[in-house]
């Protein structure tokens, strides 16, 4: 896999800013993300909605709700903890996989406490049906002698507050080990308890990218050793590091843009893999055209200065094995594959621009982490305003969340692990009124609208 990044330096007044689009009641952002495989917004065009504005308040109170759901009191860990089963396979996969179990620990207030061991067997019923579940240790990205926890904690900080007992040694409450593939994103939501219709009013009002976004910056939290990894690749690439607004005067020099582009190869494309995901295996000169359109629209006049590329290694060729079973086979060191999988995500949600394919978990997981990071930013930035803007900034109020522009040389987003997604053709939709977008990667004149689905997501 490579992670690449182009670089372009900007000055005050002279090149375009990369916008980010918040959510609003004149945006939907579901309905765009799982419907557009290009969104290249004009610059300027990412001013925050007013602050009454029904969804981007919405937005706000989940993000607000969420926060709280992780910061319980010690008795409810203790009461109510509950386990999450665990579908360990790439593991990009394996994150993506939990976006469900969260969710509904969130509509029934449990604390997520870690992972599940839980029996597989039973009927479809069954699944649903909660039981007292031991702690379980990853099976295959576990290194006794990197980190002797073996649970998702060697690569993600705790999701809660929860003591480090009960997190490590509690039983809790859990599903079957099969409900994730008897139960939809919809189901789980059908599933709140009476008393959670203000929840599940902002969720509906939110959408389910806001929901899904937010669930995962809760979740992938690197660790302390992931983060020392990540300082280190990111030294050694000579990554730029953010400027405080402060430090630039306010109104200073924008940092440079920041393209990063992904690029599946190894077990992504083997035959069952392009089959399964309806997908397709290019090199990186087919991702020219998106990176020249980007350029285009926020680079400026200005040429590409730098490129940096990393590569993950899996092996390649047709008849390559799928990474699990490279791991389980002793060829690849899973807890090293996850460490460096959790760095090139990273590092892909820290770049302003995201060219990919969403048939792909790590993109889907980097897009909607740099969703809410350019959201988060903007509110830090919003807090910082000088005064000259503080009469503005008082009418309007950010969403912890905002779409940056993107290009899927596949399909659209999707969220929903484990469910097939019905074969489609895509067709232009109106997004938003006053939401032109740059007139690049479009269909040509004539050519077959693109099918998109019939894959699990």
């Amino acid at each position: 896999m490579h992670t690449v990044a182009r670089r372009r330096h900007r000055h005050l007044h002279e090149e375009p800013m990369v916008p980010c689009i918040f959510p609003s009641s004149s945006l939907n952002t579901t309905l765009l993300t799982h419907n557009a495989v290009t969104f290249l917004p004009r610059p300027g065009s990412s001013e925050a909605p007013q602050a009454d504005d029904p969804v981007a308040s919405a937005v706000a109170a989940l993000d607000a709700s969420i926060a709280a759901w992780l910061r319980p009191q010690q008795t409810a860990c203790k009461e109510r903890g509950f386990r999450f089963v665990v579908r360990e396979g790439g593991f990009g996969s394996t994150l993506n996989s939990l976006v469900k179990e969260l969710l509904w620990a969130l509509l029934h207030g449990r604390p997520p406490l870690g992972e599940a061991l839980s029996e597989r067997s039973g009927s479809r019923r069954a699944q649903h049906r909660l039981r007292l579940a031991e702690p379980a240790p990853l099976e295959l990205f576990r290194n006794a002698t990197t980190c002797a926890n073996a649970s998702l904690e060697c690569f993600l900080q705790p999701l809660t507050n929860c003591s480090a007992e009960s997190r490590t040694s509690q039983r809790g409450m859990a599903h079957g080990g099969r409900w994730l593939e008897v139960v939809s994103h919809e189901e789980v939501l059908a599933m709140a308890p009476p008393g959670t219709e203000p929840l599940r009013a902002d969720i509906a009002a939110a959408g389910r990218f806001a929901l899904v976004s937010l669930l995962l910056a809760s979740l992938l939290r690197p660790s302390g050793s992931v983060a020392a990894r990540l300082r280190a690749v990111r030294s050694s690439l000579g990554w730029p590091e953010a400027e405080p607004r402060a430090a630039r005067g306010g109104r200073g020099a924008p940092p440079p843009l920041l393209i990063g582009v992904h690029l599946r190869a190894g077990d992504a494309c083997d035959a069952e893999a392009l089959a399964r995901h309806n997908r397709t295996c290019e090199p990186l000169s087919a991702f020219a055209a998106a990176v020249q359109a980007v350029v285009s629209a926020y680079g400026g006049k200005r040429r590409v200065r730098r490129k940096w590329q990393t590569l993950r290694r899996r092996g390649g060729g047709a008849g390559v094995r799928q990474i699990e079973q490279l791991i389980s086979g002793g060829s690849v060191d899973g807890h090293e594959d996850a460490t460096s999988v959790m760095v090139d995500l990273l590092l892909l949600a820290s770049c302003d621009v995201l060219i990919g394919k969403f048939s792909s978990n790590i993109d889907r997981l980097a897009y909607s982490l740099m969703a809410v990071r350019r959201g988060r930013e903007h509110r830090r930035e919003q807090a910082e305003g000088v005064a000259a803007e503080a009469e503005a900034a008082s009418q309007r109020a950010s969403p912890p969340l905002c779409l940056p522009p993107y290009v899927s040389l596949d399909h659209p987003w999707c969220a929903d692990w484990g469910v097939r997604l019905p074969i489609r053709t895509l067709s232009p939709l109106p997004y938003a009124a006053a939401l032109p977008t740059v007139p690049t990667l479009r269909e040509e004149e004539g050519s077959p609208p693109r099918v998109v689905g019939g894959f699990e997501c």
